[in-house]
């Protein structure tokens, strides 16, 4: 037999040969270490002695200023082989000596002293010392230990190889030679043993085992012949069954939809997604009859979804949970054999989220077409009520109180602001945009709203927390205050008899994805108002329609149903979301966000209510004629020269005639033949510096808000008085 490459006997030999290099070199190494240690400390010691004895030499002649004496006695120091710099200065910056021996321009040890005389420093020495001598030394000693290591090395390897051959080497490869002999059927092969050491008990042990295999060998063949066709069956059949049940495990434990076995009118079987669905375990599924977990209602399908007849028929009904919810699902059914006897297999899929999207598509559609048709109507109503209010503005200011009709003129206008009202309602709802958009800081605004409603509502008892560094909101503010007024008056009258009203602002740092998916936002920094009452509350039934258009729980004639409605238009068109929790006699919550702005609050400073007058040109440009009408008429008792434009285009015509003439624009949004917008951007090309004042029936919707972002100066809300109006011209036109 060919022996292998390696062996026990040059193993150990390397082995041996390792241990003693590794020792030798730490050896060397350590020595190595403490010489330089050794050195260095010396060195370092030298240096100070040298340093000491020049300060004393050196002090009297520095002090008598003897400069040929300071340097004799430096030259004597520097030309000591140790000392590789040195440098001697007085403390006025004169140097004396300064000599640095060649290739020595960075000394191994390095002291700088001040020379004192009675106290005084006089001067000041640099020595540096080289380590030459002292690296040669330690050169020396480590190439004399590498050299006898290498011997020792080379006689301990020889030495060891002859004893290893003789005493390990040559009985390790006869054992080997008859073990392979063994192993290669030669069962009659005997060891031959003799001096009774260990290798000879091996080869003692061997030649019993060989007597003992061959014993042995033919009947084991058979054996294993017949075992190994046994389990080679057997562990296919396992493999396919572990294959089999894993599949099924992982196809019941993971789905989506809940999987169920129904026999003797109770489920037998249930995965994961049924027990979590139902909220009962497997154990409580089996025990209570499968009909109380369907809907009163939906029971009626139970006869035709037992029987199983119609394969392909899918049912749709109403689980009852462990908490009593109702759950929309749809569930297939396949008629098959549970332990024996016959059962229903059905396969139960959770509708809940397809119902909600198609709930809440439909309710989008619905308040879509309805707000489309209340912002129409409250769009003409205004521009009737701007016709009425600037009429009724005109005739209030040629009279005076304690003439005829004054107290009508006033009730008048009082009816105009209830029926803006109504129409501000209705725009609010109907999401048709912002009036003024500014960036507001809602713990004030809904500070001054609680206070001014508390004062007129002295059984609600009014609880505020509105914290410091809340962050700015970009809304429209009277909007803001219309929502706010609206979940006051709606809790007041849900607690009669007077309750509690908690309100609080707060940040919400970060929504996350899931979040504001929920509540249909985008994820980002919110601010969040809360309003929580302590009234009779509402049931799940009346808070799925509480923000319906027209929809109220007061009787006839005490209540629009645009209040919650509005509120929920208004806040949706800010970009955020309105949420009500409620439990009858247990008050409601209304929750809504706003996202929240970088830009700063900017505080307003109060204007008087009076009519501000003037004398310039103004071109109002409107397709309604009672708008012209009316309109030309305020704009010249105001003392402003009034040029009449009926629609875009003409509007275009007499500014490109009179521009410099003309010093404002008042420019109605909708007018049919050239929009506002269109009208605008054509004002802007014949001079950039045109000033315009929109003015609309509707509120600012998304054109508008493009328009004033664009450079338009100012927007005015229809139906306007005579003090709305001048102010806001005296705005743009004294703007700088």
């Amino acid at each position: 037999m060919k022996l292998a490459q390696r062996s026990i006997s040059r193993d150990l030999t390397l082995a041996l040969v390792f241990v003693v290099l590794f020792a030798s070199s730490l050896a060397i190494v350590v020595n190595y270490l403490v010489s330089a240690r050794t050195a260095s400390d010396q060195l370092g010691q030298k240096a100070d002695e040298y340093a000491s004895y020049l300060m004393d030499s050196l002090e009297l002649p520095i002090w008598h200023v003897d400069g040929e004496g300071v340097r004799k006695i430096a030259r004597s120091y520097f030309n000591n082989e140790l000392i590789a710099r040195l440098r001697i200065q007085e403390t006025t910056g004169t140097v004396l000596f300064d000599q640095t021996k060649p290739g020595e321009n960075d000394p191994a040890v390095r002291r700088v002293r001040n020379v004192r005389h009675n106290d005084q420093i006089i001067g000041q020495i640099e020595i540096g010392l080289t380590s030459r001598l002292y690296a040669e030394n330690n050169r020396r000693l480590i190439w004399s230990s590498i050299l006898t290591m290498l011997v020792s090395i080379f006689v301990l390897l020889g030495l060891t190889g002859i004893l290893l051959r003789v005493f390990l080497r040559n009985p390790i490869d006869s054992l080997v030679a008859g073990i392979d002999r063994i192993a290669h059927g030669d069962y009659e092969y005997r060891f031959d043993g003799g001096k009774q050491t260990e290798i000879d008990v091996i080869l003692s042990r061997c030649n019993f085992m060989a007597d003992q295999v061959r014993a042995r060998e033919k009947s084991l063949n058979e054996l294993n012949r017949r075992l190994e066709k046994e389990i080679a069956d057997h562990k296919e059949a396992e493999k396919a069954l572990r294959e089999s049940e894993e599949k099924y495990r992982l196809l019941v434990e993971n789905a989506s939809d809940a999987i169920f076995i129904a026999q003797d009118g109770v489920i037998k079987f249930s995965n994961p997604r049924a027990e979590a669905l139902i909220g009962y375990t497997a154990h409580e599924l089996g025990q209570i009859p499968l009909a109380d977990l369907v809907y009163e209602e939906d029971r009626g399908l139970m006869p035709r979804w037992f029987s199983g007849d119609d394969l392909s028929a899918t049912y749709t009904f109403r689980v009852l949970t462990r908490e009593g919810e109702q759950i929309w699902s749809q569930v297939n059914t396949v008629r098959i054999q549970w332990e024996g006897r016959p059962a229903v297999l059905n396969f139960l899929r959770d509708l809940s989220q397809e119902r909600k999207l198609e709930d809440q598509l439909q309710r989008s559609q619905r308040m879509e077409a309805i707000g489309t048709l209340a912002g129409g109507i409250a769009h003409d109503f205004n521009n009737l009520l701007m016709g009425i209010q600037g009429r009724t503005s005109l005739m209030r200011m040629d009279s005076r109180p304690g003439q005829p009709h004054h107290d009508h003129l006033l009730g008048i206008e009082e009816y105009i602001v209830s029926a803006t009202e109504l129409t501000r309602q209705l725009l609010g709802f109907a999401r048709g945009g912002k009036y003024e958009v500014k960036p507001t800081d809602l713990a004030a605004l809904v500070e001054k709203s609680a206070s001014m409603f508390g004062r007129t509502k002295k059984e609600v008892h009014i609880h505020g927390k509105y914290p410091k560094g809340l962050w700015a909101v970009e809304a429209d503010q009277g909007q803001i205050e219309q929502v706010l007024m609206n979940l006051f008056v709606n809790a007041w009258q849900a607690m009669p008899g007077g309750g509690d009203l908690y309100l609080e602002t707060e940040n919400v740092v970060a929504m996350d994805a899931s979040e504001a998916e929920a509540r249909q936002l985008k994820p980002g920094r919110y601010v969040r108002i809360t309003v929580t009452d302590t009234g009779v509350g509402m049931d799940q039934a009346t808070q799925a329609r509480i923000f319906d258009p027209f929809f109220t729980t007061k009787e006839m004639g005490r209540g629009t149903g645009l209040g919650l409605a509005s509120v929920y238009g208004i806040i949706a068109n800010h970009g955020g979301s309105v949420s009500v929790t409620s439990q009858k006699g247990e008050g409601s919550t209304f929750q809504i966000y706003l996202p929240a702005s970088d830009k700063t609050v900017v505080e307003e400073t109060p204007v008087a209510k009076t009519v501000v007058r003037g004398s310039e040109t103004i071109l109002l440009a409107d397709d309604e004629p009672m708008v012209i009408d009316v309109g030309s008429k305020m704009l010249e008792t105001l003392g402003y020269r009034a040029m009449i434009a009926q629609g875009g285009a003409q509007a275009l015509e007499i500014y490109q005639q009179h521009q410099d003439e003309i010093d404002l624009v008042i420019l109605d949004m909708i007018m049919p033949d050239m929009g506002g917008s269109e009208t605008f951007d054509r004002l802007k090309a014949i001079n950039p510096g045109v000033r315009v004042i929109l003015s609309s029936g509707y509120s600012i919707n998304g054109k508008a808000t493009k328009i004033l972002d664009r450079g338009c100066q100012g927007f005015i809300q229809k139906p306007y008085n005579l003090e709305q109006l001048s102010k806001k011209i005296r705005s743009v036109l004294d703007r700088q």
